[in-house]
């Protein structure tokens, strides 16, 4: 059963390397366009791992192919592995959002050498 929440797009990130939430990751949400993509949300994850507000929300979400970017070589050198670059340095997730009405959660799970995602209706 989908929820009656409105419409959003949410997101959180987890190291699995140290087992905590992965805060401080810089990241950009970018709407990928035919010429070129167009910024929409910049900003560094929280202490919970998540994004401070929804990367989209009601009056932002509609049907489209999105990329986010996560600047997870720079996490794992300043918060994580000082003395080492992890493996994966920029990461871009593009992903479609097929109907705009159906609140998402994306579940973002790193290590210097791996990454899984997940997306969740909520």
């Amino acid at each position: 059963m989908l929820s009656t929440m409105t419409a959003r797009l949410t997101a959180s990130i987890h190291d699995t390397t140290h087992d905590r939430p992965a805060s401080g990751v810089r990241f950009q949400l970018y709407w990928v366009d035919l010429h070129s993509d167009i910024l929409l949300k910049s900003g560094c994850t929280d202490v919970q791992g998540t994004t401070p507000q929804p990367l989209l929300d009601s009056t932002k979400m509609s049907a489209g192919q999105y990329r986010l970017v996560l600047h997870i070589g720079d996490y794992f050198e300043e918060h994580a592995l000082p003395s080492a670059r992890s493996f994966i340095d920029v990461l871009p997730l593009t992903f479609v959002i097929e109907d705009a009405s159906v609140p998402s959660h994306l579940s973002i799970h790193v290590s210097p050498t791996s990454y899984s995602v997940e997306r969740t209706q909520i």
